[in-house]
């Protein structure tokens, strides 16, 4: 075992010390250079679930006293941070390794190997699809909790209970992915008999210190602090139409999976979807889907294929049954069920990810044990590729500007990607290159009321007032509702003594 270990791990800091020179992007300059929040460790707003404005909704106080404790020792250099998510990385890759060896070699008599966890572990330290969770500073912090539960999932198989619940609880106040661990662990007993008519009593007893401390969650955070965790519109302004969008982000997910090539923060969905669904820009798109549409009808089949599938195999293959089944419900927390500002993250594949992982694990390791050489060249070809993308996907994480820049080279009509560039050129004194991008932004979703508005920051930079007025004119005919916009037209209108109608 230690030899294979030590493969893995040092597998997960080849593909991912290159971090270690990258700066900030997207959030972490909010969470970490300009939030207030966490240049002390005050444990009252902690326990309150104190985050930066325009981050409400989600209560995750165990982070929040991460980033404490953190700028206490880094401040905001973006090294301790990295250092931070490569380590989680390789702690999760380790129980993976360790969960995968329990069910394949202690499970089943059949397995007398350590292969089939060696398989899967390294297929998981080196998947590109992780890179958001890793190489991503604030999604990194979210990743401690996910690997907390894969811990806690270990030490349930290995009946050392009590560690298991101290983690669950450790886990459940980190992120909100983790709230799926007690449904997990059920699944896990339905999948491999391990709930029976004689035993139920004394598993349920087991499994009670779970839902405790899941209840216990929901108590603090919706009856005692009133976190809601809504944080946008439904998608298209409907449970429904937000239903038919998770069809397509569902089988969306497992395309990245299975094939990790385009790889960005904002994929795009069929019909010109994007994932943001920021300040309800995306709404005419996503209100027009109908049931009847060749890609929900699609995204549907292959779904209830799946579904299909685990249940045909759940006797004589249980371990896809319950890879598939883990997939599923770790992905339960961004649904949608309570409406989000996007429909699809990367990142949020980290924990369902494990699914896919031991199913691949499961099938090359029969290949292993009846065609060893495919099996050895099936699996050094893929890990291959995985660590060739993996690394030249961190080098995108540099800054905003390459960030965002890779972002609009793989998703050309992607309107929040070229709203993303320019905003991020305005903010380094780039004024005419963030005009074109923002202009862009506009041209591809005139409705992008954030871009106009943005357009106007600019334009103010230039000393062009005229312009800024007709730009913020523009995002109030677009959303009425923009009150920051509003804001400034009735500042630069009192400077030119001009009313605001």
């Amino acid at each position: 075992m230690k030899k294979e270990l030590t493969i893995v791990i040092a597998l997960a800091i080849a593909v991912y010390v290159n971090i270690l020179g990258n700066g900030f992007t997207i959030d972490d300059s909010t969470f970490i250079g300009r939030w207030q929040g966490n240049r002390t460790i005050n444990l009252v707003e902690i326990f309150r679930g104190d985050v930066p404005a325009g981050h409400k909704g989600v209560y995750r106080p165990i982070r929040q006293l991460l980033y404490g404790i953190y700028y206490q020792l880094w401040a905001d250099d973006p090294v301790g941070y990295h250092v931070h998510a490569i380590v989680v990385h390789i702690i999760s890759t380790i129980f993976v390794y360790l969960i995968i060896e329990q069910i394949f070699n202690l499970q089943f008599t059949i397995f007398n190997s350590r292969m089939g966890a060696f398989i899967g572990a390294a297929l998981f330290a080196v998947h590109p699809v992780h890179t958001e969770a890793v190489s991503y500073t604030v999604a990194g912090m979210d990743t401690t909790g996910l690997g907390v539960v894969l811990a806690a999932f270990y030490y349930f198989l290995r009946k050392k209970f009590n560690i298991s619940y101290a983690l669950a609880a450790v886990a459940f106040f980190t992120t909100e992915m983790a709230l799926t661990l007690p449904i997990l662990l059920v699944w896990y007993e339905l999948c491999f008999g391990r709930l029976t008519k004689k035993n139920w009593e004394t598993r349920i007893k087991i499994h009670a210190p779970f839902w405790i401390s899941l209840a216990m969650y929901v108590v603090v955070r919706f009856g005692f602090l009133g976190i809601s965790g809504v944080r946008a519109e439904p998608a298209g302004g409907s449970a429904y139409v937000a239903f038919l969008t998770m069809l397509k982000v569902s089988v969306k997910y497992l395309e990245l999976l299975v094939y990790p090539v385009k790889l960005a923060n904002n994929q795009l969905l069929s019909g010109g979807i994007e994932s943001f669904i920021y300040r309800g820009y995306n709404r005419d798109l996503l209100a027009g889907q109908r049931l009847w549409n060749w890609d929900i009808v699609l995204a549907l089949g292959v779904l209830i294929g799946i579904i299909v599938v685990a249940y045909f195999l759940r006797k004589k293959h249980p371990g896809i049954t319950f890879g598939i089944g883990w997939h599923f419900i770790a992905l339960l927390p961004v649904m949608q069920f309570i409406p989000q500002g996007a429909v699809l993250n990367e990142r949020s594949l980290y924990l369902p990810s494990f699914g896919f992982i031991l199913i691949v694990g499961y099938l090359l390791w029969h290949v292993y044990r009846r065609a060893r050489v495919v099996a050895v060249a099936a699996l050094v070809l893929v890990i291959g590729l995985y660590v060739i993308r993996t690394v030249y996907r961190n080098a995108d994480w540099k800054n905003d500007i390459v960030f965002w820049s890779k972002e609009v080279a793989v998703y050309p009509n992607s309107a929040y990607g070229y709203y993303s560039l320019g905003n991020a050129l305005r903010v380094e004194q780039k004024p005419q290159e963030a005009l074109a991008a923002l202009i862009k932004a506009s041209q591809i979703n005139p409705r992008f009321a954030v871009a106009v508005a943005t357009e106007g920051l600019v334009y103010e930079g230039l000393g062009n007032v005229g312009a800024a007025i007709a730009a913020y004119e523009k995002t109030l005919t677009i959303d009425p509702a923009f009150y920051e916009a509003a804001g400034r037209l009735k500042e630069l209108y009192g400077e030119k003594d001009v009313p605001i109608q």
